[in-house]
């Protein structure tokens, strides 16, 4: 594999990392909704909202968020640090 096409697929799959951490359709329907068996966090947050629980559904949604920012940031230092060392 040429390794040009690194950082073009890595930001690909980042991508789509986190566009799975927020999708919700597919999941609701093939996840089961089991708690602590499969579960996934969008179906744990859409519970917490419909149960009152509004402060949990927002600290998963932190979580989320966070998670894809540090993903993202930590991409951008890869291929900064990879462009630097190119030229």
């Amino acid at each position: 594999m040429p390794w040009t096409i690194l950082p073009g697929m890595a930001a690909g799959a980042l991508l789509s990392f986190s566009r799975a951490l927020g999708e919700f359709g597919a999941v609701a329907v093939v996840a089961g909704n089991i708690p602590f068996y499969t579960q996934t966090a969008a179906v744990y947050v859409l519970g917490e909202v419909e149960g009152g629980r509004r402060a949990s559904a927002g600290a998963m949604s932190v979580v989320l968020v966070t998670v894809s920012f540090v993903l993202v940031l930590a991409v951008e230092a890869w291929q900064n640090r990879r462009m630097k060392n190119a030229v």
